[in-house]
């Protein structure tokens, strides 16, 4: 989802952007967690939206697990590693690109009306519920 853009903002967008972008950050952190162990989130994901959901809610679980029985693991995606095999940090990193980038590369065509609408209520609603410094 995108901010609301320019500077003359009012206060409900300004919120909205502001909370949009912490949920981006824990989300990207997330991610980057997960990419450190699963191999899978070190490349395209060529799934359906479905699938691709199942992948996530696995590997989270999975890595919740491991969590908590290892708090001293420290692990990260290699190319020459197994699918679900973790790799040590120390050891050389092959992988040029992630499926996590910036998606820079992909076409920006214009917001459809639905997607402005529901941005739109979304910033309301987070107007009106809890407070923002």
């Amino acid at each position: 989802m995108r901010p609301f853009p320019g500077r003359g903002l009012n206060e409900e967008q300004r919120v909205f952007n502001y909370r949009l972008s912490r949920a981006r950050r824990v989300v990207e952190n997330a991610f980057g967690i997960l990419a450190m162990r699963w191999r899978i989130y070190c490349r395209a994901c060529n799934l359906t939206p479905d699938h691709v959901e199942s992948v996530v809610k696995a590997t989270v679980t999975l890595q919740n697990y491991l969590q908590r029985q290892s708090s001293t693991a420290n692990t990260s995606c290699s190319s020459d590693a197994g699918e679900n095999e973790p790799r040590s940090v120390d050891q050389p990193d092959d992988v040029t690109s992630s499926a996590l980038s910036d998606l820079a590369g992909l076409s920006r065509s214009k917001a459809t009306k639905q997607a402005m609408e529901v941005r739109q209520k979304l910033a309301q609603y987070f107007g009106t519920s809890g407070s923002v410094p």
